[in-house]
């Protein structure tokens, strides 16, 4: 039975197409000062601190609260990323907020760090799921950007296939600066 990522591998290989390559050349990144901002906020740097991701095996339903934690789809992460990059809405179509740590969703202190944040384009989306050396060089990438990586896990090293294509990190522009403090004022109020 043909197996997807093999077969995507593949013709990857075959159409000497570097998919690692292709993932650092489209990936949009927050500027640095951004997670610095927020870890001055609170101590986890998340955007939005005490949510995850709600599991859907563990009868947990989006929306609901524990005792501790708002659970979320990935809409809290999708609109910490888009708010920490600063691009308006319109101008930022066909881009998916993925989570850089596989599982870190299901962490409140890491679902919505931005440091943990990427936007890639829609069809390159599930990559950073399932795609060893995608997920390992965006492991790097973040942790060289932010010097962050999550509580349980150690420093990631750099792979062997890292690619020097990379992206620049948006600006840190007043809008971006303007969202943080709301951000934070909205969270006082609300914790």
């Amino acid at each position: 039975m043909p197996d997807g990522l093999e077969q995507l591998n593949e013709a990857a290989t075959q159409l000497k197409i570097d998919l690692v390559a292709l993932v650092a050349a489209t990936a949009i990144w927050a500027n640095p000062k951004v997670h610095t901002s927020l870890c001055a906020q609170h101590a986890s740097g998340a955007y939005f601190p005490r949510t995850r991701r709600y599991r859907t095996g563990d009868s947990e339903t989006r929306g609901a609260f524990t005792d501790t934690d708002r659970l979320d789809g990935n809409n809290y992460a999708n609109h910490a990323i888009r708010q920490a990059v600063g691009i308006p809405r319109a101008q930022l179509t066909n881009y998916h907020a993925c989570h850089i740590w596989p599982q870190s969703c299901y962490d409140s202190r890491c679902h919505t760090v931005v440091a943990n944040l990427v936007l890639l384009p829609s069809p390159l989306a599930t990559l950073s799921d399932h795609h060893s050396q995608v997920i390992a060089a965006l492991q790097y990438r973040a942790y060289k950007l932010f010097s962050w990586f999550p509580p349980n896990e150690s420093a990631p090293r750099r792979p062997s296939h890292y690619p020097s294509n990379w992206r620049e990190p948006e600006p840190f522009t007043p809008r971006i600066q303007a969202s943080l403090n709301a951000r934070h004022l909205e969270y006082l109020e609300r914790f």
